[in-house]
């Protein structure tokens, strides 16, 4: 949602911004002919901006809290569809889909009333700017009826009420447009808080890049915390020489995963050092390490993509020929050539259409 809706109600508040910019220009120009005109009318024109000012504030107080709540409750019922789509198959599995379909139905049922609300904020709006408009306009002419006797023609009477109509406009319209700006500021806060968001991991000042002569890795005394006084993994000491293999096995929730997490180093450990040779990971620029260790997660996640750009992906200089070997090597061959076009077979998102172990394999 706050890449996509957020980010097009933005777009959409700077254009009404930038047309609110013209309607100002429109109303110094046209209250300058008014002040030429007569000073008493002109004067009777600017009453409007107190009262506009005002509604402005006043409904866009309002607005901007109903538009911060339209915005959220559009991205959960975004998400909540994101994640119903992904999950449909244990949802049948399980035989939850009333109770998906019941808690995306009160979401949009939450997000209807919000826009419920806003759209009543606007149908105030619009009467109460039309009634304001013609106050104004009967104003004029009482007081060029009272005038036009003395001071001023029917014609300049007739001159001055169209001119507080077209002063009126262009200031009613930029009310009209506060509700907009407030919601684009909504979404504004929305995409600043993704766009604020500084990396937990970054390479040092000093960071240079990893020696592979030396491929030997150690942890000393490695304690980790997702959540403050809660180790994950506690005072880990292990070494692992070069060319060595090794499997880390643990019941559910031991750390494995974190273990191969902090040795790519999306995060640093809470205490202890890793080292590869005698480098620690805290010295070693993020793209040379990267480019050193290999991780194949859990679920593995494909690209929208051939078959053969997901395998390339790590390595895109790969050429085809050492793709074609390694894939006969692992015995995956097999099944790539199977697909309808091969290794140039049109990938889903995420892989859908292949099996978990295939994707693993690619």
């Amino acid at each position: 949602s706050r890449v996509t809706s957020d980010t097009d109600e933005l777009a959409t508040g700077i254009t009404v911004a930038t047309s609110a910019s013209s309607q100002f220009l429109l109303t110094i120009g046209t209250f300058l002919v008014l002040l030429f005109t007569s000073w008493i009318i002109a004067g009777i024109a600017l009453l409007a901006i107190p009262v506009a000012m005002f509604f402005a504030g006043f409904l866009g107080t309002i607005g901007r809290k109903v538009m911060f709540r339209v915005r959220r409750s559009y991205g959960e019922v975004s998400g909540q569809m994101a994640e119903s789509l992904a999950g449909v198959s244990i949802a049948k599995s399980f035989n939850r889909e009333e109770w998906t379909s019941t808690i995306l139905y009160d979401l949009n049922m939450k997000t209807y009333q919000n826009f419920k609300q806003l759209g009543a904020i606007f149908n105030f709006m619009m009467p109460a700017i039309g009634m304001i408009s013609t106050i104004l306009v009967a104003l004029t002419l009482i007081a060029g009826g009272w005038l036009s006797t003395s001071v001023l023609t029917v014609g300049s009477v007739y001159l001055g009420a169209v001119l507080v109509q077209r002063f009126l406009s262009p200031i009613l319209h930029m009310a009209m447009f506060y509700p907009q700006l407030q919601s684009s500021l909504a979404a504004m806060d929305r995409v600043a808080d993704v766009l604020e968001q500084k990396p937990v991991v970054t390479n040092s000042s000093t960071a240079i890049s990893l020696d592979t002569s030396n491929t030997s890795v150690t942890l000393q005394n490695v304690t980790f915390e997702y959540e403050k006084g809660t180790p994950v993994l506690q005072d880990v000491s292990l070494e692992v020489k070069a060319g060595e293999k090794i499997a880390i096995v643990g019941h559910t929730g031991a750390g494995k995963t974190t273990l191969a997490a902090l040795l790519s180093r999306f995060y640093d450990p809470t205490e202890g050092d890793i080292l590869i040779g005698s480098q620690n990971l805290k010295d070693i620029t993020l793209e040379s390490l990267h480019s050193s260790v290999g991780l194949i997660p859990q679920e593995p996640y494909l690209f929208a993509d051939t078959v053969i750009e997901n395998i390339r992906y790590g390595n895109p200089q790969t050429s085809d020929e050492a793709i074609f070997s390694l894939c006969k090597l692992i015995g995956a061959d097999n099944f790539i050539e199977a697909l309808p076009d091969g290794y140039q077979t049109q990938l889903l998102e995420s892989g859908k259409g292949l099996s978990s172990g295939q994707r693993q394999m690619i």
